[in-house]
């Protein structure tokens, strides 16, 4: 898992929540299919229990950790399928670019 000097890149499937037909909707009819989402962010570590929470990019200045995060994604643990490391913030760093 991560610490917080580490935020790791990650992709995240997971089955998402989602309505059903608008309007009037035959009971007999009806066939929903779970939907399935994938998030690609860097982990923001220990920030909502039975989540994970994702970011699009941070801004760090040097400081760890980041002082500015955007788009903030927060998945419930209980619906994620799978978490592939994609790469952490030793391997991607901006220094080395």
């Amino acid at each position: 898992m991560t610490t917080d000097n580490e935020w790791e890149l990650v992709a995240v499937s997971w089955v998402d929540a989602f309505d059903g037909d608008t309007g009037w909707t035959p009971v007999d009819d009806y066939q929903p299919e779970p939907t399935m989402a994938l998030n690609v962010g860097f982990i923001w570590p220990n920030v909502l229990p039975e989540h994970i929470t994702l970011v699009s990019g941070y801004i760090h200045d040097d400081e760890w950790p980041p002082e500015m995060v955007s788009n903030v994604c927060h998945i419930p643990s209980v619906m994620i399928k799978s978490v592939t490391r994609l790469a952490s913030t030793k391997e991607f760093n901006h220094k080395t670019l």
